[in-house]
C-alpha cells in the first residue's frame, strides 16, 4: 500500500510538471491582447498603404503634366509663328517649313496633331488646358491634372527661337 501512495503522489506531481496545455483565464487574457496588437497592425498597414496610393496618384499626375509641357515646349521652340484658335483656345504652331502642329485639349487628355497625320494623345488626366499668347511672342500654358483626390496645377512660359522679339 504504501508503493501505492507514493506512486500516486510521484504521478501527481510529475503531471503538474508536464503540464503543456494552457488554464482558461490564461487564453481569456491573451486573446484580447492579440487582437488589439492584430488591429494595432492592421490600422498601421492600411495608413501606409493609402499614404502609398496618394503619393502614386500624385506622382503619376505630376508626371502627366510635365510630358505635355515638354511635347509643347519642344514645339514652341521650333516654331517660327504661334498663334490661338478662337473660341477653343486650341495653340497652333507653324514650323519653318510650314507644317503646321496643333495642341488642344479634350475629354480629360491633350492631343498633338500634325499637319497630315490624326491627333496623337500625349497624355491624360488632364481637367484643364489653357494658352495665352503675350506680345513678345511668349506662350504662357496653364495646365491642371486630376487623379482621384491629387490635384496638380504647372505653369509654362516659353518661346521661339525664330521668333524675334518686339
Amino acid at each position: 500500500m504504501l508503493n501505492c501512495k507514493v506512486f500516486w503522489s510521484f504521478s501527481k506531481k510529475e503531471a503538474l510538471k508536464d503540464n503543456k496545455g494552457y488554464l482558461l483565464i490564461e487564453v481569456l487574457v491573451a486573446l484580447p491582447l492579440m487582437i488589439m496588437t492584430a488591429a494595432a497592425l492592421w490600422s498601421i498597414l492600411w495608413l501606409g498603404l493609402n499614404v502609398y496610393r496618394q503619393h502614386e496618384d500624385k506622382s503619376e499626375i505630376q508626371y502627366f503634366c510635365r510630358t505635355a509641357l515638354q511635347f509643347i515646349q519642344d514645339d514652341v521652340k521650333k516654331g517660327a509663328n504661334l498663334a490661338l484658335a478662337g473660341v477653343s483656345n486650341d495653340l497652333q504652331i507653324t514650323d519653318e517649313s510650314g507644317k503646321l502642329t496643333v495642341y488642344y485639349w479634350m475629354g480629360g487628355r491633350v492631343y498633338r496633331q500634325s499637319e497630315g497625320f490624326s491627333p496623337l494623345p500625349v497624355c491624360e488626366g488632364i481637367e484643364s488646358l489653357n494658352f495665352e499668347l503675350a506680345a513678345n511672342g511668349l506662350v504662357y500654358v496653364v495646365i491642371t491634372g486630376v487623379k482621384g483626390v491629387e490635384t496638380c496645377k504647372m505653369e509654362l512660359v516659353c518661346g521661339s527661337s525664330l521668333l524675334s522679339v518686339r
